[in-house]
């Protein structure tokens, strides 16, 4: 059997993320919002059936780069803040996420009780940039990758982040939802592992009409960077921060401050595969 691809417009593609950070866009998602069989007098007027449910959790920095806590040595400038390379406009209306932080996603069926995929947990590389970056003035590009680890100038250092505190567990609350529970902090690997992303994130799919699929989320995350859940590919919780200083990102990060909880007050309509 095959599964669904996030940001494909199959829904027989097969259900593989990548653990790398995208660099293209692909075509927006054609989403499906009906799952009939065929009818005697063809089309798809059939019997409605339950499609694939792919629930994914991002986080992501919504701009081109920040600052970081601790600074790098460079001769001769001295002392030099060290930045971070964002996600930008990760997310995009009618796209899959396209770069990341932390991203976990796994494909199921409710009213069969089947988890279909494992779980993929991708972490997104961290890169940190010292004097000159960025070299155009404005945003991180090509021109900042000069390939010389260590030195304080242009990029300095990457790594990625372990994916040993995610966690996630599968369950059937009744014959006709199915509840994704994502949790588990993420730490910079070029900092201090003190400060943590966080997110607990329950996110129910209802299936009792099948010719209209809902999800809502509980939320509860650090109030930075920016989180989102997508079902299928489509929008149905997004947390953007106020803020992208130093200052409020640690105050997020390391003490945990200002922590996003809630549940949303409404069901969302999402695609049916």
């Amino acid at each position: 059997m095959q599964f669904p691809q996030r940001g494909a417009a199959s829904p027989a593609a097969l259900a593989l993320a990548s653990l790398c950070l995208c660099l293209s866009f692909p075509a927006a998602a054609q989403y499906q919002w009906t799952c009939r069989t065929s009818g005697p007098n063809g089309g798809n007027t059939g019997p409605p059936f339950e499609g694939l449910h792919g629930v994914a959790y991002d986080a992501y920095i919504p701009v081109d780069h920040v600052t970081g806590p601790t600074p790098c040595f460079n001769v001769p400038a001295g002392p030099t803040a060290l930045i971070y390379k964002g996600d930008g406009d990760a997310y995009l209306p009618g796209y899959a996420i396209q770069s990341w932080r932390v991203e976990e996603n796994l494909w199921f069926r409710a009213q069969s009780q089947d988890q279909q995929t494992p779980l993929i947990a991708s972490a997104g590389q961290s890169r940190n940039y010292g004097y000159g970056s960025p070299l155009n003035g404005s945003t991180l590009s090509i021109l900042d990758e000069d390939g010389i680890p260590s030195d304080c100038f242009l990029w300095n250092a990457a790594g990625t982040a372990s994916t040993a505190n995610w966690h996630y567990d599968l369950t059937y609350p009744t014959s006709t939802q199915g509840q994704v529970h994502y949790y588990g902090t993420a730490s910079n690997p070029l900092e201090s592992s003190a400060a943590a992303i966080a997110w607990d994130m329950r996110t129910t799919i209802e299936t009792a009409n099948l010719d209209y699929i809902t999800a809502r989320v509980n939320y509860n995350h650090s109030c930075y960077p920016a989180h989102t859940i997508m079902v299928n590919d489509f929008l149905v919780y997004q947390y953007v921060p106020p803020r992208n200083d130093t200052t409020y990102i640690t105050g997020c990060l390391l003490f945990q401050l200002g922590k996003i909880i809630g549940q949303q007050s409404q069901d969302t309509h999402v695609p049916c595969n």
